[in-house]
């Protein structure tokens, strides 16, 4: 069960978001989550899913990696 946890866990990858500077991931992640507590409506929340898509796009790592990480938390969801 904790093994499919990947939540926090580095996957090695080369893409934009993976060579940017530390400190740029840790403050865009910090706006990322302000930006979710300030949602309001339900186009907000599909534009704010459509925006974790393309990020998942760009971070070039397999859908199935991020389902399968997913699937570990499907009592919280």
């Amino acid at each position: 069960m904790v093994k499919d946890i990947i939540i926090g866990q580095y996957i090695n990858a080369d893409s934009v978001l993976h060579r940017l500077d530390a400190k740029v991931k840790i403050i865009l992640t910090v706006l990322f989550v302000a930006e979710l507590f300030l949602l309001r409506g339900v186009v907000s929340y599909i534009l704010f899913a459509a925006g974790v898509f393309v990020l998942m796009l760009m971070s070039r790592i397999r859908l199935r990696v991020f389902v399968r990480g997913l699937k570990g938390l499907t009592f919280i969801i």
